[in-house]
């Protein structure tokens, strides 16, 4: 059955939505049944047209989306951490699920930096502000 092709602003508060939950563009438009009738490439034009500020909104949703991620992480290192304690984990299986946890993070932490480099990047940034007419001085004292 072909998608409709019509964008509208219930479908795309809708489509915001589900990002801003998590859900991935290739989830949201290839799933059958979850009440978007519209596809990616009828999208993404919306957006580089960017009526109505849907850029914007877009880019919101997906920094929401990160924060979202990220404390989901947060959530389930303390399940685990709650099951290792009362034992309902035995060892060697919580040393499995800490190990799964912490690939889980570190591709987190990644993603974040990507989508939200001025949040999340660790790379250092250096920021000199002087005088525009006095010349930049650099010493090192030995």
């Amino acid at each position: 059955m072909a998608r409709p092709r019509k964008l509208n602003k219930k479908l795309i508060s809708l489509i915001l939505e589900k990002i801003a939950d998590g859900e991935t563009i290739r989830e949201i438009f290839e799933t059958d049944g979850n009440g978007i009738d519209c596809s990616w490439t009828t999208f993404r034009k919306a957006l580089v047209s960017d009526k109505d500020d849907l850029m914007i909104r877009y880019e919101k949703s997906k920094s929401l989306a990160v924060d979202y991620l990220l404390s989901d992480i947060e959530h389930k290192r303390k399940k685990l951490e709650k099951q290792l304690m009362s034992g309902e984990i035995d060892p060697k299986q919580g040393h499995n699920l800490v190990n799964i946890l912490k690939i889980m993070t570190t591709n987190r932490q990644w993603s974040a930096s990507k989508l939200r480099p001025k949040v999340y990047s660790k790379a250092a940034e250096l920021t000199i502000k002087g005088d525009k007419t006095e010349p930049l001085n650099i010493k090192w004292n030995s």
